[in-house]
């Protein structure tokens, strides 16, 4: 009896999801939940808050680093502006307000407005 490599096996089940190889499930494009994470940033660098990335972290049961990582997300795909090196900072850019106006969540479209 041959052995078969796991390998292998762990390949054609990828191949039969109709998925190439090394590729992931793409997520859905901005979650109602980021764009919530975008929009209570900004409030909270408006309102002066010296580390936005760790009250974040609190109030949406994540960690720092996927704080940070999710704001860096938010930056490299133009929702969020840039500040300066090491500072807290950004607004909401015009993409990031389209992204809101499309959005299915009623309560991140409520805050846009105000």
């Amino acid at each position: 009896m041959d052995r078969i490599p796991i390998a292998t096996l762990a390949w054609q089940a990828r191949r039969e999801q109709n998925r190439p190889p090394g590729r992931l499930a793409s997520a859905p494009k901005w979650a109602d939940e980021e764009l919530d994470f975008l929009q209570r940033y900004v409030e909270l660098v408006k309102a002066g808050e010296r580390r936005p990335a760790h009250v974040l972290a609190d109030e949406f049961a994540i960690t720092y680093r996927g704080a940070h990582n999710r704001l860096t997300r938010l930056r490299n795909e133009g929702l969020l502006s840039r500040p300066g090196p090491g500072a807290p900072g950004g607004e909401i850019t015009t993409a990031g307000r389209a992204a809101i106006r499309k959005a299915s969540n009623t309560r991140a479209r409520r805050r846009l407005a105000k």
